[in-house]
């Protein structure tokens, strides 16, 4: 079936869309668990973790590291430009405009490769959503 492959290999499993899926449900369980067992404010934020784990499922261990990682400074980029941005005395929409505008410039740095999104996603989250106590979002959110 070559349709369930996603990548070349003598292993019939690797890379096999079972095989990811299998991957991404264990990484996802694991990280919910981990979440749960987190102290608040972290812990508030547990479903955060099986989504970032099911992002960064890779055929390889590799891949799944560097994505990981991508995914990681992407959120602590964005995350941090929400929080300054909230800071900031400007009104709403001048504050949401400033913000994507600086989280699209700093998402295209190349060594974020696919993670680049949650710059701008994880900035928008944090501006808009961190209203309450924006560091305890912050700390959730990565």
């Amino acid at each position: 079936m070559a349709f369930t492959r996603s990548t070349a290999s003598t292993d019939p499993l690797l890379g096999s869309r079972l095989h990811i899926a299998v991957k991404a449900a264990i990484a996802a369980a694991v990280a919910w668990q981990l979440g749960n067992l987190l102290p608040a404010p972290i812990g508030d934020y547990a479903y955060y973790a099986p989504m970032g784990a099911v992002l960064a499922v890779h055929p390889s261990v590799a891949g799944s590291v560097r994505e990981s990682t991508q995914i990681f400074v992407a959120l602590v980029m964005g995350a941090g430009v929400g929080a300054v941005f909230h800071v900031l005395p400007v009104p709403g929409w001048a504050g949401i405009g400033m913000l994507v505008l600086v989280a699209v410039v700093l998402a295209g740095w190349d060594r974020l490769g696919d993670g680049r999104s949650w710059v701008i996603t994880a900035a928008l989250f944090t501006y808009i959503l961190g209203n309450i106590d924006t560091s305890d979002f912050v700390s959730g959110l990565v």
